[in-house]
């Protein structure tokens, strides 16, 4: 019994965690990639958002570039959707210090890429999260430039670490139902008649031949039930023709034994009296014997 539930039980249970885990966890990655790009949808429909406030800025008292700046460096960026910065038509930062390199790197095709449309989008990967999107600005005197917003790969695995938090208690938590569920149906519908099996062949190893199962659980089990009911009803029929055969042989030997010892008795009987018989004889035969002697030979 503790080799079946230390065996069957555990390797099957373990199978059937990591097939239980393999594929919800397939499903939890399809979610969090689903949730990722829907977060990253929504932080390039805030940018926009956000562009377009400040551009609206534009035509409600923003006559330069430098005031369009200012605005954009006191907005927040959780009410723009992001950093925003003002460049000039060259591509240099308004009120803000200079780009490093790999920043100007980032946003140099970027701006050159708004040159030629109104708006151009730069999209990081899925792990990274980054966004930007430059919009081709002009001010009411005239002048022309570029209002960039950022988005951060912070604020996306910010925004995105809720939900992978709860993809992962979702995941941890069904696995466990289902593996705790899958375990009781196991032990309810296999491992319980496979105990009984074991236990039933134990009984017929220590001469019980009346042991029976009850057929339950599903059909293979129940069949194996039944043939091993058919076992234990052939052993116990093979044992009574067994004991039968026993006591017949044992019966034999007795009338045998009981034949050698008349045998014997005759053999020990008959040489005394056949030797008696024979002086009887020799008595009669003999012609100096007397008349009572030959009358006690004829008696004999």
């Amino acid at each position: 019994m503790k080799g079946l539930r230390g065996g069957v039980q555990v390797e099957i249970v373990a199978n059937l965690f990591v097939m239980t885990f393999a594929g919800i966890a397939l499903v939890a990655v399809a979610m969090a990639s689903l949730s990722a790009r829907i977060v990253r949808e929504d932080a390039l429909e805030r940018l926009r958002m956000g562009s377009r406030h400040l551009e609206a800025a534009l035509e409600h008292g923003a006559n330069r570039l430098d005031d369009l700046a200012a605005l954009a460096r006191a907005t927040s960026p959780r009410i723009a959707g992001g950093e925003f910065r003002v460049l000039d038509a060259s591509g240099r930062a308004l009120l803000a210090e200079s780009l490093d390199p790999r920043e100007r790197g980032v946003l140099a095709p970027l701006v050159a890429a708004a040159r030629q449309g109104e708006e151009a989008v730069e999209e990081g990967s899925l792990a990274s999260g980054e966004l930007a999107i430059a919009t081709r600005i002009h001010t009411r005197s005239g002048e022309e430039g570029f209002l960039v917003g950022r988005y951060s790969g912070d604020s996306y695995r910010a925004r995105l670490a809720p939900l992978l938090g709860a993809g992962a208690w979702v995941l941890f938590i069904a696995t466990s139902v289902f593996v705790a569920f899958g375990a009781g149906l196991l032990r309810r519908r296999v491992v319980l008649p496979l105990a009984e099996l074991s236990k039933g062949t134990r009984r017929l190893a220590a001469g019980d031949l009346g042991a029976r199962l009850a057929p339950h659980g599903p059909d293979e089990l129940a069949e194996l039930a039944r043939s091993f009911n058919r076992m234990a009803e052939a052993l116990e029929a093979d044992r009574g023709a067994l004991a039968q055969a026993h006591e017949a042989l044992a019966r034999g030997r007795r009338l045998a034994g009981v034949g050698q010892l008349a045998a014997g008795v005759a053999h020990e009987v008959g040489n005394p009296v056949a030797a008696i018989l024979g002086y009887a004889e020799m008595c009669q035969r003999d012609r100096g014997a007397s008349e009572r002697t030959r009358e006690l030979a004829e008696r004999i």
